[in-house]
């Protein structure tokens, strides 16, 4: 039996048999994928349009450039913020729900962890009537909930950005657990397995709608790891293969003020490492200031960067910037950011790729102010 000739360089030019045409054999598979599944379903390649993302901004140009180089947070995607206790995670997506507010979005806040604070996320100017709060006892409640939401938004035609915020996946309770009786090993996966099904019919609204899905999660270690990092999420692996930005929060520092002679605790230094991203190269770091008395400051958290890119620097108890040389009282920087903010603003787009991917000093002294 004759053996096959392998093609070659030498040998394809001497075959005189014509490339067979794949376009006409292409259309055929399309016509009959539509008539199928219906149409719109298969379209050949170069008839295929990327689905603009739209973005919303934080507010604090570190946090954007560590994100997405400057955007912020994506529309239509799963996000993960997860840490240790008392890292700020609750208190960061309380304080998106205000920017989405101001693109004319709403939002759905399902809280497990019953950690919502109605003064805490009015002190961000959020105007409460346009938060659903959803308190149910399983994640099948939840994500039945959630997918009512969604029809009924599809019904009337809104198309302004939804935040649904899902506080957390580690305090979730799946049906299973929730009405049988407890024993050890009982129900080992459950939770995986709910929070898998929930993700795969979510990521099916999230396509066709402007909706980020933001999920906080707890940490947890791994017993017996000699190597490697034994941090982990509860819930599975399917939310941090769906998330398109999976972003670590920690605790780095106090900060303390001052007060009639005493000083004492007014805050922490956040650092957020950003684990996954799609948008963006991995291990970038930025840190925000948490106030406890108005929680993230954007303010202080533009100061910190200023001051890692030398443009903000300590002189005694004031504050001067650099390129003007003017020197402020730190009681005085909101005034001097709204004078300033062009400036200000087109200093840190020319240097973007320079700070974003290293992390801030330890948090400065003095209490935090919100812009």
């Amino acid at each position: 039996m004759a053996r096959r000739r392998l093609p070659t360089a030498e040998n394809e030019a001497e075959d005189p048999s014509p490339a067979p045409e794949t376009g006409g054999v292409l259309a055929s598979l399309v016509d009959a994928v539509n008539a199928k599944v219906g149409e719109g379903s298969a379209i050949t390649m170069d008839g295929f349009e990327d689905k603009e993302t739209l973005w919303i901004s934080t507010g604090m140009p570190g946090l954007d450039a560590a994100l997405s180089n400057g955007k912020g947070f994506p529309e239509g995607r799963f996000v993960e913020l997860f840490g240790p206790e008392a890292s700020g995670k609750t208190s960061m997506v309380q304080y998106l729900i205000r920017l989405w507010q101001k693109k004319g979005g709403i939002t759905i806040y399902v809280d497990f962890e019953m950690s919502a604070d109605k003064s805490h996320i009015e002190s961000y100017r959020v105007d409460l009537s346009g938060v659903m709060y959803i308190d149910v006892d399983t994640v099948e409640e939840a994500f039945d909930a959630v997918d009512v939401c969604f029809r009924k938004l599809g019904e009337t035609g809104f198309a302004g950005p939804v935040l649904l915020i899902w506080d957390s996946i580690a305090m979730s309770t799946p049906k299973a657990e929730a009405e049988e009786e407890s024993s050890e090993n009982s129900h080992v996966g459950v939770l995986a397995r709910a929070m898998g099904k929930g993700i795969r019919k979510l990521r099916r609204v999230l396509r066709r709608t402007r909706c980020t899905a933001i999920f906080i999660n707890q940490t947890r270690m791994k017993i017996g790891v000699r190597f490697g990092s034994p941090e982990d999420t509860p819930g599975g692996k399917a939310l941090k293969f769906a998330a398109a930005l999976r972003l670590r929060l920690a605790n780095v520092g106090r900060i303390h003020k001052t007060v009639k002679g005493e000083r004492i605790v007014c805050g922490f230094t956040i650092e957020v490492t950003v684990v996954k991203s799609r948008y963006q190269t991995l291990g970038r770091r930025t840190r925000l200031v948490l106030d406890y008395t108005k929680g993230i400051a954007p303010g202080a958290t533009l100061r910190e960067l200023l001051r890692k890119m030398g443009l903000l620097k300590k002189v005694g108890r004031n504050l001067r910037y650099a390129p003007t040389g003017e020197t402020l009282a730190a009681s005085g920087w909101r005034e001097f950011h709204l004078r300033n903010r062009d400036d200000i603003e087109a200093r840190i787009a020319e240097r973007t790729a320079e700070y974003a991917g290293t992390s801030a000093e330890d948090g400065e002294e003095g209490g935090a102010e919100e812009n």
